[in-house]
């Protein structure tokens, strides 16, 4: 076997094996979603913090979704197919764009599933009560608050997954994801911004993505889906996926790919 032929073999080996990982992961989330029952948290019957009215969000899921993963995935796949096919004119520029898409599409993915999956985790794990649990929820508090502390509680309302949903305040999904989703975004602008630009323009545009994320995180306290405490753990949890992932896996920050450097077999396609 050749060099070249063997060089072949190898990334289509590190290509499946990328792809089957993300899937996996997927699996994962996908059934702790369908399947995953929350822990049974009882309530303080004087805790003002899960009688606050039940809202519809600011921020849906579906808008969630677009916002945090769709936007920056085909922004992310459109600047380097145009972009960095118009710098880098040559015989290996169609796969040294690929290569960048391969690193900030796949990467970007991954790092969006491992992150929903951590955050679901916890979620059933804890079963922190939401702010308006008891609206949702609504036991008889006449009875059941003799104690202070109760578990002995049934809810009334008839709504079992509004219920269910009640019981995975910690950590906010919404503050997760949004910043996973908008921290990688920044790092992959800081990345392919050009140098020779304002020398604010990078520090803005990732200001401005970043806001996003901070602006949907607040709309979960003020909604009263989320526990302060919620939120900023769960942004937490998304800054440090999208960091470690956009700098040390995909290498956002590193030079650009040169003709005759080793291309990920999504390249050779």
């Amino acid at each position: 076997m050749d060099s070249g032929r063997g060089c072949r073999v190898i990334n289509v080996i590190k290509f499946v094996g990328d792809v089957v990982i993300t899937l996996l992961v997927l699996l994962f989330l996908g059934i702790l979603e369908k399947y995953g029952v929350p822990f049974r948290q009882g309530f303080f019957c004087d805790d003002d913090t899960i009688k606050y009215p039940y809202k519809k969000s600011t921020i849906s899921v579906t808008l969630l979704m677009i916002v945090s993963l769709a936007i920056p995935l085909v922004v992310m796949v459109i600047w380097d197919v145009l972009f960095k096919v118009y710098k880098l004119r040559g015989a290996m520029t169609g796969q040294v764009a690929l290569k960048g898409v391969y690193d900030a599409a796949l990467v970007f993915l991954f790092g969006w599933a491992l992150t929903f999956l951590i955050t679901d985790i916890g979620k059933f794990s804890i079963g922190r009560l939401r702010p308006h649990f008891i609206s949702v929820c609504q036991p008889n508090l006449s009875t059941v608050c003799a104690g202070g502390y109760t578990q002995d509680y049934t809810c009334q309302a008839s709504d079992t997954q509004a219920i269910s949903e009640a019981r995975l305040s910690f950590p906010s999904g919404h503050a997760s994801i949004s910043f996973f989703g908008m921290t990688y975004f920044a790092v992959f602008l800081y990345a392919r911004l050009p140098k020779s630009g304002p020398s604010l323009l990078k520090p803005f545009a990732m200001a401005l993505v970043l806001s996003v994320a901070f602006y949907i995180s607040l709309s979960r306290v003020f909604d009263y889906w989320h526990h302060p405490g919620d939120v900023i753990f769960g942004a937490f949890l998304g800054i440090s996926v999208a960091v470690t992932l956009s700098i040390f896996v995909a290498k956002l920050r590193s030079a650009p790919v040169k003709p005759g450097e080793d291309i990920p077999i999504i390249a050779k396609l």
